[in-house]
């Protein structure tokens, strides 16, 4: 098909919901998606800034994102972190930071992470189209709604019991699997997924996972990443590791 055509059809549907499904089509087939990390780590916001810089350092070569989820700092704080995280050598390319779209933006990080309160996800996929946007999500509805707004994947959670939302129901396998079946964008589970149950979200065809207190709160967190890696990637001694 002639590229000019494609083109003109886009630009007469590109207000729409479906013109954005017609883009992401075009995109895929001229290889101009934006890559989609498989193996999340999440911050605890529990850890000083020097633990926080240690566990990265050990366990950044294993891991594809690493999520600063760090609510209690302002943004001079984050911005100090984040030079920190550079002058030892962890790219940028791996950190997707939580909420704060300039942050990210100016330190020209893989992307950012939304939540509830955050500005709409479709503005920020407009706006800011060098960044990957997640949205964090529970429920399917809300899960389609970041779709229809454009969001590149979504945080689904939490799948099991965990140890930052004691208070708060799990979702349940049988959630995950109905949201990743009606998406069209790649699903993210998160919430106390551990080296035993890996496996039953993988079958879900997720794709891929969020760890926080797993790799972060691990007595060795670089074996703890290396292992989760192995889970997700395959490996040729997976049943040894379990």
């Amino acid at each position: 098909m002639d590229v000019c055509i494609i083109f003109s059809l886009y630009i007469q549907t590109h207000s729409t919901f479906v013109g954005w499904v017609f883009l992401r089509c075009f995109k895929r087939w001229w290889g101009f998606t934006k890559t989609i990390p498989k193996l999340h780590v999440i911050s605890t916001n529990q850890q000083n800034s020097t633990d926080l810089l240690d566990v990265l350092r050990c366990i950044y070569p294993y891991v594809d994102a690493i999520h600063l989820r760090e609510k209690r700092l302002h943004a001079y704080e984050l911005e100090t972190i984040l030079n920190q995280i550079k002058q030892a050598q962890i790219p940028m390319e791996k950190i997707i930071i939580n909420d704060r779209i300039d942050m990210a933006y100016m330190m020209k990080t893989k992307g950012v992470q939304l939540a509830y309160h955050s500005p709409s996800t479709k503005l920020v996929s407009n706006e800011f189209t060098s960044l990957i946007v997640g949205k964090s999500v529970h429920t399917l509805e809300q899960a389609k709604q970041a779709e229809e707004e454009r969001a590149d994947y979504v945080l689904f959670g939490h799948v099991f019991p965990s140890q930052c939302k004691m208070n708060q129901p799990h979702q349940g396998i049988e959630a995950l699997a109905k949201v990743v079946k009606a998406l069209h964008i790649p699903v993210i589970a998160v919430g106390g997924i551990t080296h035993e149950n890996v496996r039953h979200v993988l079958n879900t065809g997720v794709a891929g996972i969020a760890v926080m207190s797993g790799v972060f709160m691990a007595k060795q967190p670089a074996e703890a990443a290396k292992m989760y890696q192995r889970l997700l990637y395959g490996g040729d001694d997976d049943e040894q590791l379990l």
